[in-house]
């Protein structure tokens, strides 16, 4: 009877603990369950498809301003500054989150082309969130200016039209949902950092010792340059020049050559970079000059060419016309061929600093 009772009692356990074992599974399973639920209601939200840029190019009136000196001639005063970049004209970008100092890391760059009907149009894709983009051209249509490895410093040599402007802070988010293309208004227009630079020459008006009957200008080089200049992403202007003892620009397409000799030989414009006066321009100047020698037409021609010296700042987005007049002596006195420079024009240009 004894031995009933306990058999009956340890099976009585054994079924409570298979209970027991069945709740505790339960519950178990039951919180596996909710984790899982939680991480499915709270999903990580994908970046989204990059968005493609493209750009409304800045249109603004950048003309000359022609006014009359004290004797009534006319002067060209300009800045250059703010320019319109024409059709076909290749710019590059460099595109970084907003804020960033880290210059030298660029999150993104690409090469943009000016189409016709006035926008910029490349293959910048960037993922929606705010950035700060600096852009620059050579104002050509093969070339655009790149960093140099390692730094945020673009180095530019004389003769390039470097020109740069930025937009920051752009919300990259198109106005579609769903859209990946984003038209963009440039509202500054692209800024000249070099100074824009023009030679003229001619015979003085009323008589000369011998009196010239033509004049051609075969070329005219400028020392006293910088070779190559840095210009810092994000910054307002030029790094200071190692020197001055560069490689020497000539001018050699001239208009004018063989026309009325007291009329300008003028020069297709160059961009040379800016000096700061401390060193001397120096222009070596070639010229073919006719002259009567009797009832014999002759024509006088130095191949090593008259040296004139100037100490003259050159500063960015500037034009500046240098005008040489001669006094011809005749092949007697070559020596005495006299250039002067008789002025130059420059117009303020405003006091924004680019990196504002």
């Amino acid at each position: 009877m004894m031995n009933d009772k306990k058999g009956w009692m340890m099976e009585k356990e054994r079924k409570f603990e298979k209970i027991m074992a069945l709740l505790l599974a339960g519950i178990l399973l039951g919180a596996c369950g909710e984790e899982a639920t939680t991480v499915t209601e709270y999903p990580v939200e994908p970046a989204g498809e990059p968005v493609e840029l493209s750009f409304v190019m800045y249109k603004g009136a950048v003309e000359e301003e022609v006014q009359a000196d004290a004797d009534g001639m006319e002067t060209r005063a300009a800045t250059t500054r703010a320019v319109d970049i024409p059709t076909g004209t290749l710019f590059r970008i460099y595109a970084y989150k907003a804020g960033s100092t880290d210059l030298e890391n660029p999150s993104a760059t690409a090469e943009y082309k000016v189409q016709a009907d006035g926008t910029g149009t490349g293959k910048l894709s960037l993922y929606r969130g705010e950035y700060d983009l600096y852009m620059l051209s050579y104002n050509l249509q093969n070339e655009t200016p790149v960093m140099t490895e390692g730094t945020r410093n673009i180095e530019v040599y004389n003769k390039k039209d470097f020109m740069y402007t930025q937009l920051k802070g752009l919300v990259v988010s198109p106005e579609h949902v769903g859209a990946t293309m984003m038209l963009v208004p440039l509202t500054t227009p692209f800024k000249r950092m070099g100074a824009q630079v023009q030679l003229r020459v001619k015979a003085k008006d009323g008589t000369h010792p011998v009196q010239p009957t033509s004049l051609k200008v075969n070329s005219i080089q400028v020392e006293g340059l910088p070779e190559t200049l840095s210009f810092p992403l994000g910054g307002t202007g030029w790094n200071d020049a190692g020197n001055y003892e560069g490689a020497p620009v000539t001018y050699y397409n001239f208009s004018g050559n063989n026309g009325t000799v007291t009329e300008f030989c003028t020069s297709t414009p160059q961009v040379l970079l800016p000096v700061n006066g401390t060193k001397e321009l120096t222009f070596t100047v070639k010229l073919a000059v006719g002259y009567m020698d009797g009832d014999v037409p002759k024509t006088w021609e130095d191949e090593e060419g008259y040296k004139v010296s100037i100490q003259k700042a050159l500063l960015p987005g500037m034009k500046y016309v240098f005008d040489f007049t001669l006094t011809f002596y005749g092949v007697l006195k070559p020596s005495d061929l006299t250039l002067a420079v008789t002025g130059y024009t420059e117009t303020e240009v405003p006091s924004d600093e680019i990196g504002k």
